[in-house]
């Protein structure tokens, strides 16, 4: 069963994640930030965002915490904010204001916050790309050497990695060609393959690392569900989504602390929406049972 949590606004949703009870669900619509509950569709709005634009990012993130909601928003064309939400005080900071910002992930075992960002080059049209990793109370950008600044690659790279629940290690989706899922440890020089399948895009983990859940492109073949201990795997739900380039059809599903839930986007009726699922108990019991051999 898919319940839409958003509403239909015309310009749709931006920026989903979970509040760190897994209650609830957190994004932007028409530049004001709602936090709706999972099981009953209950909104609240937080605040507003002053000027925001059509166009506002695809990934949210919250603190370790669940004291802060990090997003970032269109303020004109060309123009992007990435802004820090206090959700006990609905305060709003401004971390930084470039080009564009992209892959936002937060450390639910940690303050580290990293992000994407393009700024402009004195040449016109021309722009560079850096990511960087700040502190989520503090803001302060943590340099190079810090532990958490860099997430490992290995041979065939990863398209997009996160951090794998609390467990201080990562996990990801492997670039194209490959396809597959994988998790790794901080020093490694090679991840360890936990699925494969169709080619794996967007991933997220519950906070114990039990359950990864990832969207898929080239072509969609649904979001599926991966137990990380048996690397057994089920299809949950076809979402729809467009999956094109401007990242606005891109589901980036996240799951709840116990991987009961898993919330995604989807543009299925035109513009994106936020929506959520409740995984099947006997589907998780099933995953959890080790494959038979033959």
């Amino acid at each position: 069963e898919i319940l839409q949590l958003s509403g239909d606004h015309e310009r749709g949703v931006s920026g989903v994640c979970l509040t760190v009870d897994g209650e609830h669900a957190l994004y932007f619509e028409a530049g004001a930030l709602h936090r709706t509950r999972l099981d009953t569709a209950e909104d609240e709005v937080l605040g507003h965002v002053d000027g925001a634009q059509p166009g506002s990012g695809s990934e949210g993130m919250r603190s370790y915490d669940g004291a802060y909601y990090f997003g970032y928003v269109v303020v004109r064309p060309g123009r992007s904010r990435m802004i820090r939400w206090d959700l006990r005080t609905g305060e709003s900071t401004v971390v930084a204001e470039e080009q564009s910002f992209n892959h936002l992930t937060a450390n639910p075992g940690g303050p580290e916050i990293t992000y994407s960002l393009a700024y402009d080059l004195p040449e016109p049209g021309k722009f560079a790309r850096v990511t960087k990793t700040c502190h989520c109370e503090t803001l302060d950008e943590l340099e190079d050497d810090y532990p958490f600044v860099h997430f490992p690659h290995g041979k065939h790279g990863t398209a997009h990695s996160y951090w794998h629940g609390r467990t201080n290690r990562y996990q990801g989706t492997i670039q194209w060609p490959g396809k597959g899922i994988v998790v790794m440890e901080r020093g490694a020089d090679q991840p360890e393959l936990i699925a494969t399948g169709p080619y794996f895009w967007h991933s997220g983990s519950s906070y114990d690392g039990e359950w990864i859940v990832a969207d898929t492109n080239f072509p969609d073949e649904g979001l599926w569900l991966v137990n990380v201990a048996t690397r057994r795997k089920a299809l949950l739900c076809y979402p729809r989504a467009s999956q094109g380039d401007s990242g606005h059809g891109h589901c980036h599903p996240n799951l709840s602390d116990d991987g009961r839930y898993v919330v995604y986007r989807s543009d299925m009726t035109g513009v994106p929406q936020v929506y959520v699922i409740r995984v099947p108990d006997d589907i998780r019991e099933e995953l959890r049972q080790p494959a038979h051999s033959s």
